[in-house]
């Protein structure tokens, strides 16, 4: 009670104990939530920050694998091209004919087969295997073809005569035999 006035005494809400402690509550509740919010993404943060240096140690891995393998192809690369050099190199010297076709078209010739033949490399890539196999021996070598292609076994050495351009050297007209042998190249 107020004593100048004898009226009762009221308590503002502001000031009420009870406004104060719900008040209270209130906002410790909030700070729990805002609490459990922060350790919630906390959490979520370091799982994400571990999933991260999982990616970084594997994509490190797969760098360290990727070079290795990039090395291995340089090193296999580098011994294909001394043995395509070796290759070159031989089959220059040797004075057997050697050429290589596919699909019915010369895709290798060496020195060798050019001076035996009269051919030059310009006048083979406009022919065809057949053009150079005398006519006696087309109809075997298109058996054997055949037979190839069929998946089935043909001799790996077969005879036969080509059609060269005829050069006479002191009266002698030369016809040229061959002996053919298939090698796989694949």
């Amino acid at each position: 009670m107020d004593k100048e006035t004898g009226n009762r005494k009221t308590v503002s809400s502001k000031t009420n104990p009870l406004n104060i402690i719900d008040k209270l509550k209130k906002e410790n509740k909030e700070l729990r939530n805002e609490r459990d919010f922060l350790r919630k993404t906390e959490k979520e943060l370091r799982q994400k920050n571990d999933e991260l240096i999982s990616l970084e140690d594997n994509y490190a891995a797969s760098l360290e694998e990727a070079r290795a393998i990039t090395n291995e192809l340089l090193k296999q690369n580098k011994i294909l091209a001394d043995n395509e050099n070796k290759f070159r190199t031989l089959n220059e010297i040797v004075p057997a004919a050697i050429f290589i076709i596919q699909e019915d078209k010369y895709i290798y010739t060496n020195t060798a087969f050019h001076e035996i033949t009269g051919y030059s490399k310009d006048k083979l890539k406009s022919m065809s295997f057949g053009d150079v196999i005398h006519p006696d021996f087309k109809g075997i070598i298109k058996e054997y073809e055949l037979i190839h292609q069929q998946g089935e076994q043909v001799p790996p050495r077969r005879e036969f005569i080509i059609l060269i351009l005829l050069r006479e050297i002191d009266g002698l007209i030369f016809q040229q035999h061959f002996l053919i042998m298939k090698v796989n190249l694949q």
